[in-house]
């Protein structure tokens, strides 16, 4: 990541309180399951001592810090999620459909945390007209939600259907808080990245000790865009990246 004169940073301190899933390989043999709404509730507050303690195991202190110096200790922080998970078979439709597989989550977050005196004044003195500033602001790196799917194949009981595995993956997440403004400098957010991708395999010879497989990633050509926002103006760009669409190719043997 770019470094930007006078920018504020955050470490990789404050709490995030969900992680993204990856391609969702390790859901392919997982039995049927739905899950709907866990809450997840993660205080955090600083010991008075000025040392950033934490009243709790996961959550950890946020800094933010600028190349001169560190500005302070951000204060009390709260994240509130709520999940949904469902992981079917579409064997229900026809029994030859039985290792056709579908994976959704859902995730919603809500987080605050209260801004440090120096940071609290830095926006106030450098606010747009009309806008109010208030103590708190979203913690930096919580996704606001999180949608991970998949449609996958497991492989069939007998012949070449048994040979063969692959399938669909998508994920994306909320515009989220990477970077914290500081003075003049507004806050910096990763925008939603739809990222689509396919992987298959499918096993060779007789003994089928080799391994043929093909991976494409982001099939929808998406962009990475990191944005400044602030207060009744357009966003303009941070950084803005075209990784394009990526295909490879793997032959693996097993001896």
């Amino acid at each position: 990541m770019p470094g930007f004169p006078g920018r504020a940073q955050i470490d990789e301190h404050e709490h995030q309180a969900h992680h993204q899933r990856a391609d969702g390989h390790h859901l392919a043999h997982d039995d049927d399951l739905v899950k709907i709404l866990v809450f997840e509730d993660i205080r955090r507050q600083d010991n008075h001592d000025g040392r950033g303690g934490h009243t709790h195991e996961k959550c950890e202190v946020g800094y933010i810090k600028t190349p001169a110096d560190n500005i302070g200790h951000v204060g009390d922080g709260q994240a509130l999620g709520a999940e949904f998970e469902l992981r079917q078979s579409m064997g229900f439709i026809s029994e030859s459909l039985q290792a056709l597989r579908i994976n959704v989550n859902l995730t919603y977050n809500s987080s605050s945390i209260q801004m440090s005196e120096t940071e609290y004044e830095s926006r106030v003195d450098n606010a747009r007209v009309g806008e109010e500033i208030e103590e708190y602001r979203t913690m930096a790196g919580m996704a606001p939600y999180l949608v991970n799917a998949g449609l996958y194949y497991t492989g069939g009981q007998e012949g070449f259907s048994q040979r063969l595995e692959g399938g669909f993956y998508y994920n994306v997440q909320g515009s989220t808080l990477a970077y914290v403004g500081v003075a003049d400098r507004p806050d910096i957010y990763t925008e939603p990245f739809q990222s689509l991708n396919f992987n298959a395999s499918i096993k060779l010879g007789e003994r089928q000790k080799a391994v043929l497989g093909i991976k494409v990633e982001n099939i929808l050509n998406e962009d990475i865009e990191l944005v400044y926002k602030s207060y009744n103006a357009t966003d303009q760009y941070f950084e803005r990246r075209s990784p394009g669409i990526l295909t490879k190719l793997k032959l693996s043997y097993s001896f």
